[in-house]
């Protein structure tokens, strides 16, 4: 009965799909679609950690770590270290990473006008509900396997 809904094989497709259409956008900018969730969390949140990034996102440090360099290497982002805690790594736009972000929410719109085509109001939120609730169950079901002692690592993006 699962593979009746081919829900992973169409969320997958969905993924796939939408590192292209970023790749494709962000090329002028000398940016992969993995770049795109990083800045945009940044610019919304100034000072915002590496660690509060990894875990919003469901990222491993070390994909966190290679976004955080390719952007400050970039020129889009600059990191500080925090004060009161020197482990601690805050992250910032920079005068070069501001203009970014208004082309980065017009990929964004464009891309979910494109994938909601013919859906209706109701269709949207009750797909974004559905969606959260996956993910949800997601975590709930590795957080379950992590306390039993089984470690499945946290997922790998792609960044480029």
């Amino acid at each position: 009965m699962a593979g009746r809904y081919h829900i992973m094989k169409n969320s997958s497709a969905l993924y796939r799909l939408g590192q292209m259409y970023f790749n494709e956008r962000l090329a002028p900018y000398n940016l992969g679609a993995g770049q795109q969730f990083f800045l945009n969390r940044i610019a919304g949140s100034p000072g915002i950690s590496m660690a509060e990034l990894a875990q919003i996102g469901t990222f491993d440090n070390g994909t966190v770590t290679r976004a955080v360099r390719r952007l400050s290497d970039e020129g889009y982002i600059r990191v500080e270290t925090d004060e009161s805690d020197r482990r601690v790594k805050r992250l910032y736009l920079t005068e070069k990473g501001e203009p970014l972000i208004g082309p980065l929410a017009e990929m964004r719109r464009e891309w979910f006008e494109a994938v909601t085509r013919g859906f209706t109001e109701e269709e949207k939120a009750q797909t974004g509900a559905l969606l959260e609730r996956l993910a949800g169950n997601a975590r709930d079901y590795i957080q379950a396997m992590q306390d039993k002692g089984e470690r499945p690592e946290r997922a790998r993006h792609e960044e480029e």
